[in-house]
């Protein structure tokens, strides 16, 4: 599934890329940019793991023998990962961490200062790049790993259906789309 502008490009110093369809395939060390907050791609690789990429997001897919490395530069996906015994795992690198997956259902955030790792059922062993600290986020947990922050696992909080924002300081971080309105808005807004 491809929606909105997918690049593929040979490897991540090349600038741009061809856009993709849905049937294109990406081959080992192509990487993959879904261009706009709108953009998205749904990844099947020949095991059965599915990554679902958000909007401006970078990645790239190499293999060495049996191990699986997605490298993520930036951006948001999901994945779920086949379990794979007696092999090696699947590795997600952003620029702070490596993640080895043997298999689990999971959600990665990354850019250049931080990776946000959730982990819905399974086992991940997180692998600190700056000083090879290494924590295990199983099912249940979130792990926001930054330079400073102490990179330990906390429970996942159900999902509110009524949440607020604060526009004060503008758009928060995380937001890709949207624009700041204000007139029509409920009273005391």
């Amino acid at each position: 599934l491809v929606v909105g502008t997918v690049l593929r490009a040979a490897d991540l110093d090349t600038a741009d890329g061809e856009i993709i369809g849905a049937d294109t395939e990406i081959h080992a060390g192509e990487v993959l940019r879904t261009v706009g907050p709108e953009s998205f791609a749904v990844l099947q690789f020949v095991d059965d793991t599915v990554f679902a990429v958000a909007g401006d997001s970078e990645l790239q897919c190499t293999f060495d023998g049996e191990r699986k490395r997605v490298i993520v530069t930036e951006g948001d996906l999901m994945a779920q990962v086949t379990r794979r015994p007696n092999k090696a795992p699947m590795v997600i690198e952003t620029s702070l961490a490596e993640a080895e997956i043997l298999g689990t259902k999971l959600s990665l955030f990354a850019n250049v200062d931080m990776t946000e790792l959730t982990v819905q059922d399974g086992e991940v062993r997180m692998h600190r790049l700056s000083d090879g600290f290494t924590i295990d986020v199983r099912g249940g947990e979130t792990l926001v790993g930054s330079v400073t922050s102490d990179w330990v696992p906390q429970p996942l909080k159900p999902i509110s259906s009524i949440w607020e924002e604060n526009f004060d300081n503008g758009q928060p971080r995380r937001w890709r789309a949207g624009r700041l309105v204000d007139e029509s808005l409920p009273s005391g807004s």
